[in-house]
């Protein structure tokens, strides 16, 4: 069972008050008033936790996807400068090392496929 948090809390502190305005001294189902406001306290400062926390992990992906732009950014830039530089070039070792591919192992596309002796 999925419970709705605010209207939870909400009927809780209705409670609460109004218990403690017209029946304070009263007991309700072995449940003192001092009991149930302690249990509505925890359970706020429980919520309370959670937004917190929910907020300070909204702030980190933001900071973390900022950061992730950043370095892509640069991987860029560092790639095209090594495609750019004489001493390593488009065909550099280092092109195949970071994950690209070498301007020789390129097919020149002008090739054309034998023919098969069944055509």
């Amino acid at each position: 069972m999925k419970l709705n948090i605010t209207k939870l809390i909400e009927t809780g502190e209705r409670i609460a008050g109004s218990w403690a305005t017209h029946a304070a001294e009263a007991v309700f189902g072995g449940v003192a008033l001092n009991q149930f406001q302690n249990i509505l306290r925890k359970a706020q400062l429980a919520i309370a936790e959670v937004t917190t926390a929910l907020q300070a992990l909204q702030r980190a992906r933001v900071l973390r996807d900022e950061i992730l732009k950043d370095l892509w950014d640069l991987i860029k830039q560092v790639k095209r400068g090594l495609l750019a530089d004489p001493g390593h070039g488009p065909n550099g070792f280092l092109i195949k090392i970071w994950g690209g591919k070498r301007e020789d192992d390129y097919d020149s596309g002008l090739t054309r496929r034998a023919k098969s002796e069944e055509d």
